[in-house]
């Protein structure tokens, strides 16, 4: 998916993002490519989603999830991650 940024941490923006995308129902991981507060803290209620950057990606939270969202910038950081070892 590509990039987005929430102007503001609304938690209406974020539910309307997940239902766009027909993820009201699963679990749901969303991999930022780095920190943004107001995405973070929009998803940070919200039953059965969990928001983290790339940098903090993990097998646990990839098997765990039903679907995952993973923003575009995030890739490029997750290949470098693994490509550096």
């Amino acid at each position: 998916m590509e990039d987005f940024v929430f102007e503001a941490p609304k938690t209406k923006d974020y539910v309307k993002m997940l239902s766009a995308l027909s993820l009201n129902e699963k679990k749901t991981l969303v991999v930022l490519p780095e920190a943004s507060k107001s995405i973070i803290l929009s998803g940070r209620n919200i039953l059965n989603t969990k928001v983290i950057t790339a940098d903090q990606i993990n097998t646990y939270d990839v098997v765990n999830a039903d679907q995952l969202v993973v923003l575009e910038g995030a890739l490029n950081k997750i290949d470098n991650l693994l490509t550096a070892k």
